[in-house]
Formats: C-alpha cells, structure tokens, sequence
C-alpha cells in the first residue's frame, strides 16, 4: 500500500552569519520515543544532506510529531519542533539555526558536603541527550550544548531524577550549577 504521508522541509543556516549550511546531516525523530524505537520506526527514512541553500526535504513521512535533528562539523548539534506532519500536508520546520555551541558547568552533591561521584547526568533538549559523569568532586561539564534550553537529570540508582533547566547560550559557559540529591528527589540549592 502506498503511504502518503507528508513532507518536512526547511533550511539550515549558520546562527551568527545567517548563511546557509550546506552538508549538514538532518534526522527525523519521532517525538516521546527513545532514539532506538525512533529509528526502527524511521528505517525507511533516510537522513538527508543538505544542498548549497542550505535546504533539505523529507517526503511520504508518516503523519505524526517530529523533532528535527540536524549535525553539521564544527557546529553543536541541534533538535527543533516538534513539527506535526499530516497526509499530503507541507510541514516547515522553524529556526534551523546552528551555532557553534555553549557549555553548563556544575557540580552535584548527595548531601550538603558530600559530593556525588561518578554520578551519570544527561542533558535533554527536544529529544536530543548528552551523558556526562561527575568526577570526585562532583563536578560536571557538558561542552558543545545547542543554545537553548536544557533539562539536567541524574541517572542515580536506577532512578532518574530531575535536576533543572539551564539555559545555553552560544560561546558561553552557564556558571556553576549546584544540584543536590534528596531522598524526596532533586533539591536544587
């Protein structure tokens, strides 16, 4: 049976200069899966490479919520949507503006003078993750981060805990974030 689906479609350009990226990879995710389920789901869709404007288009994409996924050398990867496809529908994806990137800085206690260690923290943004861990004393950097905004959790004894949201900004390091595990979950301090 043929799928109809719709199409995605948009371009990519460089955030300071506003030119457009020719080259960079572009994904779809499906939105609320894991990238594994996402890309059982997504086989047939290949990723797409985009031209000297920058553009890049998807075709016959199963209705549904996307995030756009594009990697380019020597630019912080980005996510944007969710972008909603229907049958024989056009969808644009907004803002495809890649940056070179920014870093969050922080460091994680257990309690008041105890530093985690060795503790696994991800940064999500728009089903994009990055893992970092925490070293001796505590302390993380997660480098190359999209500007935007950015959910830290902990992945702590099986459980996941939110810590916060961060704001990155391009060239920038987001000072020093202090987080504390509680056993009632995160406490930020």
């Amino acid at each position: 049976s043929m799928r109809r689906g719709g199409s995605v479609s948009a371009s990519v350009v460089d955030r300071a200069t506003l030119a457009p990226l020719q080259g960079a990879s572009v994904k779809l995710l499906v939105c609320g899966a894991t990238d594994t389920a996402s890309e059982t789901m997504m086989s047939e869709i290949r990723p797409r490479t985009t031209d000297g404007s920058g553009g890049f288009k998807f075709e016959q994409v199963p209705e549904g919520r996307y995030f756009v996924v594009v990697t380019a050398q020597d630019y912080a990867s980005l996510s944007v949507g969710p972008v909603s496809v229907t049958d024989g529908g056009q969808s644009v994806a907004e803002g495809v503006m890649l940056g070179k990137g920014g870093a969050i800085e922080g460091r994680l206690f257990m309690s008041t003078d105890v530093p985690a260690m060795n503790a696994r923290l991800v940064a999500a943004s728009n089903g994009l993750e990055t893992s970092v861990r925490t070293d001796d004393a505590g302390k993380f950097t997660f480098a190359g981060l999209a500007e935007g905004e950015w959910t830290i959790r902990a992945d702590v004894a099986g459980a996941q805990q939110i810590l916060g949201t961060v704001k990155v900004r391009d060239g920038r390091t987001t000072p020093t974030q202090q987080f504390q595990l509680s056993a009632a979950g995160i406490v930020p301090l």
